[in-house]
C-alpha cells in the first residue's frame, strides 16, 4: 500500500503478487452496501443493515477516544502496548522506520497513525503458561498485588518476538534481571 496515495502498487508487492489479488483500499466509513437476504440467513444479521469499511481495533479505539488531530498521541494497553501518534500526512522518515514504527491510514479521513508496539497483556498469558500453569488468575493477581513498588529492582523486558520501539531488533529476546524475594 502506497501510504501517500492509499493505492496498491505492483512495484511494492513482493513474491510476484498482483494488486488484483487484494481488495481495493477504501477509506474507513465508505458504504459497501447492505446485508443481503442470503447473508442474513447465513449469519443471523438483519437483512438490509448497512455495511461499511471499518478499521483495525487499535485505530478505531483511539478514534473513539478523540485522537483525530495531527500531533495528538495516545497509549493503549491490552494484549499489546501501543504508543500511537496522529499526523496529517504519512510520517515515513527513515528514523521512524528504523525504530520499528508502523504507519497506517487513520479511520479519520486525511489522517495517518504511527505506532510503536510491544507485548503487554500477552506477557501474563506467557507467564502463566510457562511459569505458573497451575495458578489461578486470582492467585497470580493477588501475588502481583503483594509486590513492592518497583518490584525490588526486578526488570523484565517482554521481547518474546523481538523488540519493537524505540529500537527495532527482531533478534532481541526476553530478559529478566534482578533478584526476587518471596512475599512476606
Amino acid at each position: 500500500l502506497d501510504q501517500k496515495t492509499l493505492e496498491l502498487r505492483a512495484d511494492l508487492l513482493a513474491f510476484g503478487l498482483q494488486p488484483d489479488l487484494f481488495p481495493v483500499p477504501r477509506q474507513a466509513g465508505t458504504a459497501l452496501g447492505a446485508v443481503t437476504p442470503e447473508a442474513a440467513r447465513a449469519t443471523g444479521l438483519p437483512e438490509g443493515v448497512a455495511l461499511a469499511v471499518g478499521g483495525s481495533d487499535y485505530i478505531t479505539g483511539v478514534y473513539g477516544a478523540g485522537l483525530v488531530d495531527a500531533g495528538q498521541t495516545a497509549i493503549l494497553t491490552g494484549t499489546w502496548e501501543l504508543v500511537v501518534g496522529c499526523a496529517d500526512e504519512p510520517p515515513l522518515s527513515p528514523e521512524l522506520r528504523e525504530a520499528g514504527a508502523i504507519c497506517d491510514p487513520h479511520v479519520a479521513p486525511g489522517r495517518w497513525s504511527t505506532r510503536i508496539e510491544n507485548f503487554a497483556g500477552e506477557i501474563t498469558e506467557w507467564y502463566r503458561d510457562a511459569l505458573a500453569e497451575d495458578a489461578s488468575w486470582s492467585a497470580i493477581l493477588a501475588r502481583a498485588g503483594e509486590a513492592p513498588v518497583g518490584s525490588g529492582g526486578v526488570v523484565f523486558l517482554p521481547h518474546l518476538m523481538g523488540s519493537y520501539g524505540p529500537v527495532h531488533d527482531e533478534l532481541a529476546r526476553t530478559l529478566s534481571a534482578g533478584e526476587t524475594q518471596e512475599p512476606g
